[in-house]
This record gives structure tokens, C-alpha cells and sequence, in this order.
């Protein structure tokens, strides 16, 4: 989300469930994103156009639990 506008980076079609607990991974180093559920690597792109940001989650006409949320910087 840049200047009051959105836009998607990459996405995944995936087939679980959306009422079992999962385990996302995202890695952002630089420009490289991978983005991972329960171990399987789903997106592996790269993104130049932002050079900051922030943490966000975000839901689409749903909700969310969401447990042990932590960023670590390496």
C-alpha cells in the first residue's frame, strides 16, 4: 500500500483449509520475497518499487486469528 493505492505483488492459488491453524513464513531480503504455508514455498518474486514499509495483515471479505506474529531482523 503506497500513496492510497494497493497493489498486488504476487499471489498463490492454494488448497487449504481456510478453518485449520497454518504456519506462514514470509522472507523479505531487499527486493526478494518468498512467502511460504506449512513449509511449502508458494511465491518467490522480487519487488523494487518499495524501498520501506511496514507489517500488515490483511484479509479479503473474511476473518482472521492470528498467533505468534513476530519480525525479526537479521
Amino acid at each position: 500500500h503506497a500513496n492510497g493505492t494497493t497493489t498486488l505483488i504476487a499471489s498463490a492459488q492454494t488448497g487449504y483449509s481456510p478453518f485449520s491453524w497454518l504456519t506462514y513464513r514470509v522472507v523479505v531480503a531487499g527486493e526478494s520475497i518468498q512467502i511460504s504455508i506449512n513449509n511449502e514455498r508458494l511465491i518467490d518474486t522480487s519487488n523494487s518499487d518499495q524501498t520501506s514499509g511496514f507489517i500488515a495483515v490483511h484479509t479479503n471479505r473474511t476473518s482472521a486469528s492470528i498467533d505468534n506474529l513476530s519480525v525479526i531482523q537479521p
